[in-house]
């Protein structure tokens, strides 16, 4: 029995060890070259820190690094963090990024997600069309709803009134629950008649369903004043809880381009930035007027992040392709930030007790994925034989 096994590992080494499948030497190299993942930094940005380490099994060491990150969260009651990927589901911190740990792996490509501040181990998750809450850090999951027509692109648990619940659908729908169980539906932006004058719909990013909720941005713990970004390139605002919206008039402030996500001003909800496909600008009055803000790379249509610190709304940081830059006077003048990373960044977000503490997730190369999915496999076979090929740092 022993013999059969040694011929069988024997005859599937060649296939792990050719140059088609697994060249170790390649693939310790491009996790170099295109590191990605999350990094942190205690300085303003002089100096990064990769913070992707998960757990160190027999051979080899798990980690994030190989993520997409679509956000990172901070929990409002505690120090916890979360961040969503695309590929590896969602994970939470403890020790502010020094170690993560899973929490929705139940579907990979997750966006929708909740702190509830009933408890720190408690979260609402929405994955295609069903809403998942745990109260035991993701070790169980409960379907509280099923919808049967659309995908959940946004989940808010209100953090001062936590039975109040809010489901934001692809389709344009947003349900609401009072008592944390039964939902209803309040709005729905397909219902919206539409004013030519003002509605400015981008039909190349959906044709079909311009109304459709894309993105939603809500200002500190309420859930009464809100932001919702449509399908079609649409802004909306909110402060009755979502029972009515005003459209936000980007067409009269001669703002061209699709919205791609808003930054809010530690002031007050009426006041952040607006970052487009064709620049960003700025408003504290709510949207009602706008003026651009001149960047490095002004008008260009890749800026991927914008952070603005906790402490000092003239200080902030945007990111375009790799690159970071930094402001500390509101804009009118830039320096460029070391990056960590060679990929796109695709979030910045800054601690909101300590403003010199960012931290940074990033887009992933595909061949670093396919190749540190080929060297776990090598290592789960052959590890114990071959350690000189696992030997993998974080």
């Amino acid at each position: 029995m022993k013999f059969s096994k040694f011929i069988f590992i024997f005859l599937l080494l060649p296939l792990f060890l050719s140059g088609c499948t697994l060249d170790q030497t390649t693939k310790v190299e491009e996790v170099r070259t295109y590191p990605s993942g999350i990094f942190k930094t205690i300085n303003n940005g002089q100096v990064w820190d990769s913070k992707s380490f998960v757990e160190k099994t027999q051979n080899r060491i798990v980690s994030i690094s190989d993520s997409l990150v679509y956000d990172i969260g901070f929990s409002p009651i505690n120090s916890d963090m979360v961040v969503a990927t695309r590929n590896n589901g969602i994970y939470y911190t403890k020790t502010k990024g020094e170690q993560w740990s899973p929490l929705f792996n139940i579907g990979k490509d997750v966006m929708a997600y909740s702190f509830d501040s009933t408890s720190p181990s408690s979260y609402y998750v929405g994955y295609q069309n069903k809403l998942y809450k745990t109260d035991d850090y993701g070790a169980n999951w409960r379907i509280v709803y099923t919808d049967p027509d659309s995908t959940i692109v946004s989940v808010r648990a209100d953090y001062l009134k936590p039975t109040n619940i809010y489901i934001f659908f692809a389709d344009g729908r947003i349900l609401k629950t009072e008592d944390g169980s039964s939902f209803m539906v309040i709005y729905n932006f397909a219902n919206i008649p539409q004013d030519p004058a003002k509605v400015k719909h981008n039909y190349s990013v959906d044709k079909a369903n311009p109304l459709g909720i894309r993105s939603v941005y809500f200002f500190k713990k309420s859930t009464d004043s809100f932001y919702v970004v449509t399908n079609g390139g649409d802004l909306y605002f909110t402060n009755n809880g979502g029972i009515g919206f005003t459209l936000i008039d980007l067409i009269n402030n001669k703002i061209s381009g699709t919205v791609r996500f808003i930054t809010f001003y530690p002031g007050a909800i009426s006041s952040f930035i607006l970052v487009t496909d064709d620049g960003i600008y700025k408003t504290f009055d709510g949207g009602a007027n706008f003026e651009p803000i001149n960047i490095l790379t002004s008008r260009n249509k890749n800026v991927t992040a914008l952070v603005i610190s906790p402490k000092n709304d003239n200080i902030f940081y945007y990111a375009l392709g790799n690159l970071i830059y930094r402001t500390s006077n509101g804009g009118l003048t830039w320096n460029t930030m070391p990056s960590p990373v060679t990929r796109t960044i695709s979030t910045l977000k800054i601690d909101p007790e300590n403003p010199n503490t960012i931290y940074l997730g990033s887009d992933i190369d595909l061949r670093m994925v396919e190749n540190a999915n080929n060297q776990n496999l090598f290592c789960d076979l052959f590890g114990i034989l071959f350690p000189q090929f696992c030997k993998t740092t974080n």
